[in-house]
Parts: C-alpha cells; sequence; structure tokens
C-alpha cells in the first residue's frame, strides 16, 4: 500500500545547536504499542506475533482476544470449510467449474457438475481432489494438451518429456493454453452476449406490457378519482339531508311529545268530564223520579178534584129530594177484589167527608 504525505516544512539544526549523527553501533529501542514504554529485553520479555508487531508480554497477556493490537490480524487460523456439492451435498468427487466457480459431483455420483455444463454451456471443469482439468465439450482432459505440428491434434504432455525445461517449448506451450482459453472465453463471450440481448428483449416485453398496465392502472385511478369525488359530493349532500331529517325529526319529536302531553291532558279532563256527567245524570235521575213521584200524586189529586167537583156538580143538579136523601145517607164501601192504592184510599175518604158535609 502507499501513502501520500503532505510536508508542510522541514527544521534542521546545526551541530552548535546539539544536533549530532548516531552513534555507530547504537539502536534506539522501540516502544511497546500497549504500554508505550521502551521494550528492553533485560528487563521484560518481549514477544513477536505472526503480523511481525512486537510487544511487551505482560501488555499482550492483557490484551482481551487473539487479534493483533495495532493491526488488528487474528492470530489464529481460519477454519476451512470442507468443499460440498452445492445440489447433493456430497463431499466425494466433486468439479469446480472454471469460469464460475461452481461445485458439483461427477458422473459417478449424481452428475451435477455435468448438468451446470448442459444448462450454462460451461465446458471446462477441474476435479478437486488431483486438479485435473476436464473439457465437456471435447470430453477428454485438456490441463496437459498441446497441439502438434505436424498434423494439428492435441496431444498429451507426460510429466517426464524431455522438453519440459525448454524454453521455446515451454513458450508454445504457454502460447497453446492462451489460445485455447482465448476462444472459450470468446465463446463464452457471445454465449453471454446472445443472453443478454435475449434477457434485453424479454425486459423490453416486460416493459412494454408494465408501460400498458401502468396506463391501465393510471386510467383506472383517474376513472376512481372521479368516481371519488362523486361519492364524496353525494355523501356530503346525503350528510346535509341527514342533518335537516335529523333536525326535522327532533322538531317532530318535540311536537310529538307536546301533542301526547295534551292528549293525557284532555284525557284526564275528559276523565272528569266523564265522572262529573255520571254524577249530574245520577242527580237527574234522583231528581227526574222524585217529579215524577210529585207529578203522579198531583195527578191523583186532580183525578179526585174533578171526580169531587163531578160529584158535586152532579148532585147540585139532582132534585131536592134526592140531595136530602144523599146528605142524611151513609155510604158503605165493600172489600174489593184489589188493594188500592193509598192515594185512592184517600181520594175516596176524601169524598165521603164531602158527600157527609
Amino acid at each position: 500500500i502507499c501513502h501520500l504525505v503532505y510536508v508542510s516544512f522541514v527544521e534542521t539544526m546545526t551541530s552548535s545547536q546539539g544536533a549530532s549523527f548516531p552513534v555507530h553501533g547504537l539502536t534506539e529501542l522501540p516502544n511497546c504499542p500497549v504500554c508505550l514504554e521502551r521494550m528492553d529485553e533485560s528487563v521484560d520479555g518481549i514477544l513477536t506475533i505472526l503480523c511481525n508487531h512486537s510487544f511487551h508480554m505482560n501488555c499482550l497477556k492483557q490484551w482481551g482476544d487473539s487479534s493483533c493490537p495495532v493491526c488488528r490480524y487474528c492470530q489464529s487460523p481460519e477454519v476451512e470449510t470442507a468443499s460440498v456439492c452445492l445440489e447433493c451435498d456430497v463431499e466425494n468427487d466433486l468439479w469446480i467449474c472454471m469460469i464460475c466457480g461452481n461445485i458439483g459431483c461427477g458422473r459417478y455420483s449424481a452428475g451435477h457438475a455435468y448438468s451446470h455444463f448442459q444448462l450454462t454451456e460451461h465446458a471446462y471443469s477441474m476435479e478437486l481432489d488431483n486438479h485435473r482439468v476436464w473439457d465437456y465439450t471435447s470430453d477428454n482432459y485438456v490441463h496437459r494438451l498441446v497441439q502438434n505440428k505436424s498434423d494439428g491434434k492435441p496431444v498429451a504432455i507426460s510429466n517426464n518429456d524431455v522438453f519440459a525445461d525448454d524454453e521455446d517449448k515451454r513458450d508454445s506451450l504457454a502460447l497453446e493454453f492462451t489460445y485455447l482459453l482465448t476462444q472459450q472465453l470468446e465463446s463464452q463471450r457471445r454465449y453471454y452476449e446472445s443472453k443478454m440481448i435475449s434477457l434485453e428483449a424479454e425486459a423490453a416485453k416486460k416493459l412494454s406490457l408494465r408501460e400498458e398496465d401502468i396506463h391501465k392502472l393510471k386510467s383506472s385511478i383517474s376513472s376512481m378519482q372521479q368516481e371519488l369525488t362523486s361519492t364524496k359530493q353525494q355523501r356530503q349532500s346525503l350528510e346535509n339531508k341527514g342533518l335537516s331529517l335529523g333536525n326535522k325529526l327532533k322538531k317532530l319529536t318535540k311536537e310529538l311529545d307536546e301533542e301526547k302531553e295534551m292528549n293525557k291532558c284532555m284525557r284526564d279532563n275528559q276523565a272528569q268530564l266523564v265522572d262529573r256527567l255520571d254524577s249530574s245524570n245520577n242527580n237527574w235521575k234522583s231528581k227526574e223520579e222524585g217529579l215524577l213521584e210529585k207529578i203522579r200524586d198531583l195527578e191523583d189529586q186532580l183525578r179526585d178534584v174533578m171526580f169531587y167537583l163531578d160529584a158535586q156538580k152532579k148532585v147540585l143538579q139532582s132534585p131536592a129530594e134526592a140531595q136530602k136523601d144523599i146528605q142524611d145517607g151513609n155510604i158503605s164501601v165493600g172489600t174489593a177484589s184489589c188493594s188500592l192504592s193509598p192515594s185512592s184510599s184517600t181520594s175516596h175518604s176524601r169524598k165521603s167527608r164531602k158527600k157527609k158535609k
């Protein structure tokens, strides 16, 4: 890592001011980054860790974790996770794709590495056990293949070839490997470009569909907003009508209460009047009976008077001898078959008394 530092000024001192060159053979002791004291091996033990930083043993012992106090480098080794197939979690016969790093099991297991080739057309895969590279396109190992100059066919290179250290052969091998890798990368580039074109076309189609949906949604939203506005207006008008109807209902309820109160009062008055009418009817009936009784008495008396007058007239019209006989005579009345009323008996007694006179 390169650090760029800007210097604002440089200060120098002469020998007359006390400056001097370091004494040959003497070295300034470094400071402990924890306690900032000089690290002298004769006084305290000094410990240097994996990141090449030195500390006092007591200072490093008091440090909380296993990381370096200066650079935070972790001193404990990292736990390496075992490689497994990404599809079936198999731990043996594993192959890794040289293009994207996908790990799958071999053909003698579930064949997920070959399925990855069929899905993505990544032709090169390396076996994790012996680091051999397999080409699914040519169905052969290509980790030690070069092109023969005589017939142009690929041939395998063994570990015991005599030209292993030959610089020209090594350059030709590197060139052939570079050419093979470039060809494969070019095919992969074309594959991914075609994928990108198809994805762009599909994305454009989906985008057009989404734009149409958005346009439909906007139109539906505008219509719904209009309906909402009209609904709000209707609700406002209905609320006003409801308020007016509520006021009318309150008014009618009040009038109804008043009418009920008035009806109750009238019923009470009617009951009182009925009672008074019944009492007056009873009084009138009693008075009427008394008057009828008086009328009957007066009729009896009138009949007696008329009978007396008729008798007196007849007596006056009779001859003098008959009048003398009537005055000297007595009238005897026998027992009647039917009982007479007191009024008739009184009338007869009155007549007899008159005749005697």
